[in-house]
């Protein structure tokens, strides 16, 4: 007896030891706020590469995982089980990042010379425009004398305003952003080193990705029950197959739309065709908004050499959305969020005003996998009250009857309801009769 007394205030001691304890941490980290986040700042800049290369790795894993399918089936059974392994990993974890680091390359090669030459070249431009726009308002209003003057007038202020703004701040700061670029070249290093050793990172994840998958699921049933572990899995699951579907489909979207623009530009001699094309093709990650994104600045961009063809342009644009939309997006993407059109409007200009274009594109998937997670919850609940799991079936619903839980359609509850009507008439017209 004194044994177990002695049991249960050691216990008692013990658990106020504790949360005494976790009051006093608290209270610190509460304190200390700012070092800590300072801290935890500075080892997220150190592991910096090692967050680009399980980047680089999730995207290149969908890649990696079709070639050795392929691979599979070319090279032959041999006596070394082990040795086929590595070599199909090695060359399929190859082959990825030698695709990747080769598109990237030519779009950096094809980009950056033609996006100096337009910027230089749409200067230089703006005095033939100003005077093309002059003579055409000049020529529309010929009939209206008072009205043109006031027209030619505000155009000639404003296409000052413009020039004067090229001239005194854009070409300056153009010339100090090329400026900073020499000056910031230590900075300039430190991005392609991280890049660098992400990207060697990213071989190594991408190689072992199913030995750290194995070790992953053993930590967690070793630590948690079975029924949250599974959870968990099937959770991590979940939110791996919607962020893999969803951004490597995009980027695959996207490509094909940047090769689809380039092509139809230079059947219709657009001007601008491989940076416009690079410019739809990367905003086109971006869901809903992305195309209008692109396609503004490129058509302000085509305005510069000739209206009409900017016209043609934002029509070709528009056709090309919702064929992307209706078409390429669809058999790509397929229904990898599972999010209707208007959560998907939400979760971009939540997200994106929350931490702008990489919100914009991680948005949907975050949402989708809050989504997921809240309806399954709820299903859970209703199912633990006798209820229906489907949104579908609660359409219809009238209301739950509070005795037996049972759920009451709208068309039981009006022939109840009718039934109870008649009854009351017949106890009316029974009264009446008895008086």
């Amino acid at each position: 007896m004194n044994k177990n007394r002695f049991k249960e205030y050691f216990l008692q001691s013990l658990t106020g030891f504790g949360s005494l304890a976790l009051a006093i941490m608290f209270y610190f980290f509460i304190l200390n706020i700012g070092k800590i986040f300072g801290e935890a700042v500075r080892v997220v800049n150190i592991l910096m590469p090692v967050v680009y290369g399980f980047v680089i790795a999730f995207i290149l894993g969908p890649m990696c995982d079709l070639i050795e399918r392929h691979l599979e089936q070319w090279i032959p059974p041999m006596k070394n089980e082990g040795l086929r392994t590595n070599i199909i990993t090695g060359i399929s974890v190859g082959l990825s990042v030698i695709a990747a680091l080769i598109l990237v390359a030519v779009i950096l090669v094809l980009v950056l010379p033609q996006l100096f030459t337009t910027i230089m070249s749409i200067v230089n431009s703006v005095p033939v425009v100003s005077a093309k726009a002059t003579a055409w308002v000049r020529k529309l209003l010929q009939n209206n004398p008072e009205l043109q003057t006031q027209v030619l007038n505000t155009y000639t202020n404003i296409g000052d305003m413009f020039m004067n703004w090229v001239q005194n701040t854009f070409l300056p700061r153009f010339q100090q952003f090329l400026n900073s670029l020499s000056s910031g070249l230590v900075d300039f290093i430190v991005v392609i080193k991280n890049l660098l050793i992400g990207i060697i990172v990213s071989f190594y994840v991408l190689t072992n990705r199913k030995l750290y998958l194995g070790q992953t699921k053993k930590v967690i049933y070793a630590v948690l029950p079975a029924k949250p572990a599974n959870y968990l899995v099937f959770l991590l699951r979940d939110v791996r197959d919607i962020f893999s579907g969803f951004l490597v489909g995009k980027i695959v979207d996207s490509l094909i739309i940047g090769l689809i623009c380039f092509v139809v530009m230079n059947i219709l001699k657009l001007p601008y065709a491989i940076l416009i094309s690079t410019i739809v093709g990367v905003t086109n990650v971006i869901p809903y908004f992305g195309p209008f994104i692109g396609a503004i600045p490129s058509a302000i961009l085509i305005l510069t050499v000739s209206p009409l063809q900017a016209l043609y342009f934002l029509i070709f644009v528009l056709i090309l959305q919702q064929v992307d939309g209706n078409i390429i997006g669809p058999r790509i993407l397929g229904d990898t969020t599972g999010l209707a059109s208007f959560w998907v409007l939400i979760s971009i200009l939540l997200f994106g005003g929350l931490f702008g274009i990489i919100g914009m594109i991680i948005g949907v998937p975050v949402f989708a996998v809050l989504y997921d997670l809240a309806t399954k919850g709820i299903g859970k609940l209703a199912e633990n009250r006798g209820l229906s799991k489907a949104s579908a079936d609660y359409r219809e619903l009238d209301h739950v009857d509070p005795e037996n839980g049972r759920m009451i359609m709208k068309t039981e509850s009006r022939t109840q309801t009718r039934k109870d009507r008649l009854l009351l008439q017949k106890l009316q017209k029974r009264l009446r009769r008895e008086k």
